[in-house]
């Protein structure tokens, strides 16, 4: 099976080459995601001036926002709905999408993640960053990155990184 995962990322810069080579970069040597083949094309990238620049963002950063939403009612189907029911909270299924959900909160990329702020660590743009991105739209860039999996298996889970590999 062959698996594509699409990322929006939202670097600071003037070149747009050197905003996608930041990407690829950043993904090559990413430490909890790993693809067999990224693509960025040129004309996935654009600035902040571009009529696309804010409405991909926004799409991007509603599924990020879908994503957490269905993690967490998958912790109230669990039985957790405040954090002091977390106390009794079992290694397992519900642990590891607590995880999940606190890496997306913490600004830790993973492979739901459909908008990333390489400049804050992020998962969201905040409205300072808003604010600097609307002062210089041309010194941001939003770069899609395709990554790609050959042979890989339905549940995604071979994209995580082995730490003892």
């Amino acid at each position: 099976m062959n698996v594509e995962v699409t990322h929006e990322f939202l670097v600071q810069g003037d070149d747009p080459a050197r905003c996608r080579s930041r990407v690829k970069n950043f993904l090559e040597k990413n430490l909890l995601l790993r693809y067999q083949e990224v693509d960025i094309p040129p004309d996935a990238c654009v600035n902040g001036s571009d009529p696309d620049f804010w409405p991909r963002v926004s799409s991007a950063m509603g599924e990020n926002r879908r994503v957490l939403a269905r993690l967490l009612a998958e912790l109230s189907e669990q039985g957790f709905a405040r954090t002091e029911d977390l106390v009794n909270l079992e290694q397992g299924f519900a642990s590891k999408t607590l995880h999940t959900v606190v890496h997306i909160l913490d600004g830790f990329i993973g492979i739901d993640s459909a908008f990333y702020n390489m400049t804050d660590d992020s998962h969201w743009i905040s409205r300072v960053r808003e604010e600097l991105i609307k002062k210089n739209p041309s010194g941001y860039h939003l770069v899609r990155a395709v990554g790609k999996c050959h042979g890989a298996s339905p549940d995604l889970t071979g994209l995580i990184r082995h730490f003892e590999d």
